[in-house]
């Protein structure tokens, strides 16, 4: 089976509802990247639509690997996030941060990421790391200190601008 039938398989099964985790898991193997790339540009809204709608379980049991897949799901639909209205674009980028953020501090030592020598990481992991710690200020309700730790981020991260405009403007 080609890469492409591979996706293509994939995406009928997500697009009815399925685990996107699980079939990645069960049928693709090598290039995930690559075929989540596919199946965002391939079917753009439609993929972020779908991925919105069983993107994410309410309560997420899977592994670490499961949750690198999601968030490199949402990492693809967040670069095609344009195609999509308003709400749904800030929807993609909470959840693609947010998983990013939950990713990086499993993956990562959590003594290392306090230190605040991120620049040895990869930008985006560093990134996430950042992200985690303006989401825990957000989930204890301190609402200043996350507008600030955002504000914080964008200045060191213009590339994520786009995603960081959007959650300043869900609070503000």
């Amino acid at each position: 089976m080609s890469t492409k039938e591979i996706y293509d398989k994939i995406w009928a099964e997500f697009s009815g509802g399925g685990s996107i985790a699980a079939m990645l898991k069960d049928q693709a193997n090598g290039e995930i990247r690559a075929g989540l790339t596919y199946l965002s540009d391939e079917h753009g809204a439609a993929f972020i639509k779908t991925l919105l709608i069983h993107g994410i379980p309410d309560l997420f049991f899977g592994s670490v690997v499961e949750l690198f897949w999601l968030m490199t799901a949402f990492g693809c639909a967040a670069a095609k996030a344009e195609e999509v209205s308003t709400a749904e674009r800030a929807e993609v980028y909470e959840k693609y941060a947010r998983l990013l953020a939950i990713y990086v501090s499993n993956v990562y030592n959590a003594e290392f990421l306090a230190g605040g020598d991120l620049k040895k990481i990869d930008p985006t992991h560093a990134f996430g790391s950042r992200m985690f710690t303006a989401f825990e200020l957000l989930d204890n309700g301190d609402k200043v200190g996350y507008l600030r730790k955002l504000r914080e981020i964008l200045s060191e991260h213009a590339d994520k601008h786009n995603i960081i405009s959007s959650l300043l403007r869900s609070v503000a």
